[in-house]
């Protein structure tokens, strides 16, 4: 069974209370994934459901068992998740670029009857690429 399918499914046997707490920390955790990439947060998310499961039996708010407020627990979770930074994202994206920015000027080559080089493809691609870090680099640093 999928993560999310498991959390949607344990989510159903949760007070309505309950189920507005696990609500909010879902959303703030969703809005996180939109910024960075995380790591094996809905495995996190769904162990922390069914530690609380019982909790809920003996009459525990989630509140009361996690001793945090939904906000807080998803920003504590945040920062104890790996996740490359946007940036880091930008320069894989900008490698792939550079290579297919390279294969279209080696194929325009190709068109006017000029030999393909594979290191004309290469160094191209570097070129592309090192400018490409260096104008990522300075938006990010404003």
């Amino acid at each position: 069974m999928e993560t999310s399918d498991a959390i949607r499914e344990l989510r159903t046997k949760l007070t309505e209370e309950n189920q507005k707490y696990f609500d909010v920390l879902l959303i703030k955790v969703d809005t996180f994934s939109l910024v960075k990439v995380t790591k094996n947060l809905d495995e996190t998310l769904l162990t922390l459901i069914q530690d609380y499961l019982p909790a809920q039996k003996d009459g525990r708010t989630a509140q009361e068992y996690f001793g945090l407020p939904p906000e807080k627990l998803a920003d504590d979770l945040f920062q104890q998740t790996e996740h490359p930074s946007i940036v880091r994202r930008i320069f894989s994206s900008a490698l792939f670029l550079s290579v297919i920015l390279s294969f279209i000027i080696q194929l325009q080559n190709i068109a006017f009857d000029k030999q393909f080089s594979f290191f004309a493809f290469l160094s191209s691609s570097v070129v592309f690429y090192s400018f490409e870090k260096l104008f990522i680099t300075m938006i990010a640093r404003g």
